[in-house]
């Protein structure tokens, strides 16, 4: 685990995260087509399915909110609302 102190933060790449978040939900939908696979070629029964799909949508979740943790030490959201309020 990296832990930054509070003068490093300007050297965390936001696009990197952004990058990663991208890659996960390429990465879940693969997993989720999978499981529809499994499930209808009788790999496993449904109710396992669902499970399954409930542990990669909580691990889901906690990506997003590194993400979130990602745009608030990097004032990334202000940043996206003042572009789009000039524009």
């Amino acid at each position: 685990m990296v832990s930054l102190e509070e003068n490093e933060y300007h050297l965390v790449d936001p696009n990197k995260s952004f990058n990663i978040e991208n890659e996960r939900n390429n990465y879940r939908n693969q997993l989720k087509d999978q499981n529809v696979l499994d499930v209808n070629n009788k790999e496993y029964n449904y109710q396992t399915g669902v499970h399954y799909m409930d542990i990669i949508s909580e691990c889901e979740k906690l990506g997003d909110y590194v993400v979130n943790v990602v745009e608030a030490r990097t004032d990334i959201k202000e940043k996206k609302l003042i572009c789009r309020k000039t524009s």
